[in-house]
């Protein structure tokens, strides 16, 4: 089968990206074709540099905010998640007042929210965050 593309918005900016994809080769992953367009926080960066800052690199916008939530629902130390049954389907889920509420600022930090989480456990998760991604790159609240 042919490569393919696809649009894809990524829900950290407003950037509209092309990527191509082969349907038979789970090894050829997910590559960037070109920006449709660029958002004001990417337009001034090549389509090469745009898509490492939103999604190829390790500390990425897409990467911090998916891997620091998968942390969160995945850290038994933690305890902030429960298993649920929802349609007869195991799905994990934050535990009641716990909440993931983020948005990035003009600086590209992410601001996380977390509702009703303990001081201490918010420091751990702080730490998580600036040994993963690097210092000042995610500020838990």
């Amino acid at each position: 089968m042919p490569i393919k593309t696809q649009t894809w918005y990524p829900d950290t900016c407003r950037c509209s990206i092309e990527q191509t994809h082969n349907p038979d080769d789970s090894g050829y992953g997910v590559q960037l074709s070109k920006f449709l367009s660029k958002c004001v926080y990417h337009e001034g960066l090549s389509d090469e540099e745009a898509y490492a800052a939103i999604y190829g690199s390790p500390a990425s916008e897409q990467k911090r905010k998916n891997l620091l939530y998968g942390h969160l629902i995945s850290d038994v130390g933690l305890n902030l998640s429960d298993s649920v049954l929802e349609e007869g389907q195991s799905v994990i889920k934050l535990k009641a007042g716990v909440t993931f509420q983020w948005n990035y600022d003009d600086s590209r930090i992410l601001n996380v929210s977390l509702g009703a989480v303990t001081s201490l456990k918010k420091t751990n998760i702080q730490a998580y965050c600036d040994l993963q991604f690097g210092i000042g790159k995610v500020i838990i609240q």
